[in-house]
């Protein structure tokens, strides 16, 4: 795991990859490595195998946030936008204080005129510590 983690904070996926796939094969129930390895699999446009390595994750650790986290974002590069709602929905219920799940679950509801005055409020929650959510803001209301 930790080679792993190293060659994906150098932007090695493939090798990272390899590492968590090396992880799994050492214990098939590591959640965590699954998520990883999902993650990686995204890093390198293999969105199929990464929903697959995210969903087997949610299969051995259902509260994992960051495992519902990824999920949602594989699942919007996919274009399945209601599943990746679902998900995301999910991660904010595991973690409500997540920056990061705010600003997604934010984007992903931006679209629908029904759900603006939610996707508001999870985007000014990320914007009042967040430079980056606060310039998303400001985009998505065209100042």
């Amino acid at each position: 795991m930790e080679r792993g983690a190293k060659f994906s904070q150098a932007g090695h996926h493939r090798r990272a990859a390899e590492e968590f796939e090396r992880a799994i094969g050492e214990d098939p129930e590591f959640a965590t490595a699954h998520v990883r390895l999902g993650v990686e699999y995204a890093q390198l446009g293999r969105l199929a195998e990464a929903e697959a390595e995210l969903q087997r994750s949610l299969t051995l650790d259902p509260t994992s946030w960051v495992g519902n986290y990824n999920l949602a974002l594989v699942l919007y590069q996919t274009g399945d936008l209601s599943a990746a709602e679902r998900s995301a929905r999910r991660a904010l219920e595991l973690s409500q204080t997540d920056l990061q799940v705010h600003i997604l679950r934010g984007l992903l509801l931006w679209p629908y005129v029904e759900s603006r005055t939610e996707a508001l409020e999870h985007l000014k929650y990320a914007a009042r510590t967040s430079s980056e959510a606060k310039e998303l803001l400001a985009s998505l209301e065209g100042k």
